[in-house]
């Protein structure tokens, strides 16, 4: 505050992540521990990366590419492909 000439009445910060992406890795990692499980919508269906994305390989090798899929166990959920809406039983299930 010195070095700008405020009074502590007429200092305010603005705390804010960049985006998404560090938003909510930083909400996983204050509530969860590494392998604890997390569910998010499938990348193809709607998702974001940081929601656990992984994909399978040709050779049907699992590739985890975000730091959420490394960090955490991640299962995915989808839309119905006839209605585009989640079919939630299904997702109980």
């Amino acid at each position: 505050m010195d070095a700008f000439s405020l009074k502590a009445e007429d200092w305010h910060v603005n705390v804010q992540p960049l985006s998404g992406s560090p938003a909510n890795f930083a909400v996983y990692t204050a509530l969860l521990k590494p392998g604890d499980r997390i569910m998010g919508l499938s990348l193809a269906h709607g998702g974001h990366l940081t929601h656990g994305h992984q994909f399978e390989t040709k050779e049907g090798e699992t590739k985890k590419v975000s730091a959420s899929s490394i960090y955490f166990e991640s299962s995915p959920y989808y839309v119905s492909e006839e209605t585009g809406l989640i079919d939630y039983d299904k997702l109980a299930e």
